[in-house]
């Protein structure tokens, strides 16, 4: 069903914006939320439900057994696919590569082709890597990190505006120049894959670094005399982060003690493997042979976690559960927070006008909260069966 240019109404909901929920109406138009409509031709009856804006996913690596390097077709899938999570928006993002798998021409083609698309919106890649440090690669392949910096090829790179994000170590010895490249071309920049200290993080964030990626995991634990990445996050909230709550990658205690220390900086990613949607139990990823086991995916034959399968809308349930929160609370750490993190608040992450009409409507169940439908810029993307009966065309 397509949506018409002349108005949608969701009537009645409880829209859950900036931590509070309010009973009133989402208009839409276009791909816009608006203030009024001169003319209404569908009305939602959203009674019962909640109304939040569109999931965004910062970390994303394949979906449906194909990593996002491989090229168009699994981002292409993706995007039609992740709004049954009520996933909107999201970076896919390319764990460390040969120089070569870096091609600008490639890059910008694939990432111009998503955004002429329906489904959930590529806002940019997320490049993890190559300039991580060797001594925290966790399953990156060593052998492909760089240890200089070829500015003329990044430049080139970056000056496609494809890329919206890049994760890197700021202990690195050019790391400095690569984060002064990096706000010239408007490309957010997290910590991540480090042993960054103290004058390591102050730098970054001078140099405009704001968050760090996955916390926990891929860096040096806290320690009282030097508390690194973990106490700049935890500690003086020097910097938000991004963090796997799928219970794997970070166990209860660990996730409750990061939500109370700093809740406002709190973003989810799923950190999504290649075999995440998909039925297949084996795959590849990062050149590794990987294998689901349960809800985890692990290397072959080393064991070590390789991502997760568990989608965006049940690890907010997790990160619900283990906190105690109310839904209205944690829903932040998948609209409004990663949508700050990439300098996409005016845009997205708020359902407020003359943002883009990137909404879920959440029904909720004896299991816990579940996508009923989900809209992509204004358009339906997903829907279960007893949707339909809310909708009166007018």
């Amino acid at each position: 069903m397509t949506w018409s240019s002349e108005g949608v109404v969701i009537r009645g909901g409880d829209v859950v914006a900036s931590g509070r929920s309010t009973i009133r109406d989402v208009k839409i138009q276009g791909n816009r939320f608006v203030s009024k409509l001169p003319k209404v031709s569908t009305v939602v009856n959203a009674d019962g439900l909640f109304v939040t804006p569109g999931l965004i996913d910062l970390q994303i690596n394949g979906f449906g057994g194909c990593e996002f390097i491989e090229g168009d077709a699994a981002v292409a899938r993706a995007q039609e696919q992740l709004p049954r999570y009520g996933v909107t928006s999201f970076l896919p993002t390319i764990g460390t590569q040969p120089l070569e798998k870096y091609r600008p021409s490639a890059l910008r083609r694939v990432f111009e082709q998503a955004k002429v698309r329906g489904g959930a919106e590529v806002l940019g890649w997320h490049l993890e890597g190559p300039f991580l440090n060797p001594h925290q690669c966790g399953i990156h392949r060593c052998s492909y990190l760089l240890d200089h910096l070829d500015e003329p090829f990044w430049s080139e790179l970056f000056r496609t505006k494809s890329i919206a994000l890049m994760t890197l170590a700021p202990e690195m010895p050019f790391a400095a120049r690569l984060l002064d490249m990096l706000a010239s071309f408007e490309v957010s920049a997290a910590i991540g894959h480090s042993m960054a200290e103290e004058a390591d993080l102050l730098m970054a964030h001078k140099k405009g670094v704001r968050f760090v990626t996955h916390l926990f995991n891929a860096m040096l634990p806290f320690h009282h005399r030097s508390p690194g990445i973990i106490g700049a996050v935890l500690g003086e909230a020097l910097l938000g982060f991004t963090v796997v709550s799928d219970l794997y990658h970070v166990y209860p205690e660990a996730l409750q003690m990061a939500f109370k220390c700093n809740p406002n900086g709190l973003a989810i990613v799923t950190d999504g493997n290649p075999l995440l949607g998909g039925t297949e139990k084996k795959g590849t990823f990062l050149g590794n042979l990987v294998e689901v086991q349960g809800e985890k995916v692990i290397t072959i034959p080393g064991g070590g976690l390789a991502g997760s399968i568990i989608p965006l809308d049940e690890q907010l349930r997790r990160l619900m559960l283990v906190t105690g929160c109310p839904f209205e609370t944690v829903v932040r750490a998948v609209t409004e927070v990663p949508a700050s993190f990439v300098h996409q608040a005016k845009k997205k992450g708020k359902i407020a006008v003359g943002n883009d009409a990137d909404c879920v409507l959440w029904q909720i169940m004896n299991t816990g909260m579940r996508v009923l439908a989900t809209f992509c810029r204004g358009e339906l993307a997903f829907s279960h069966d007893d949707f339909w009966p809310r909708v009166t065309k007018v």
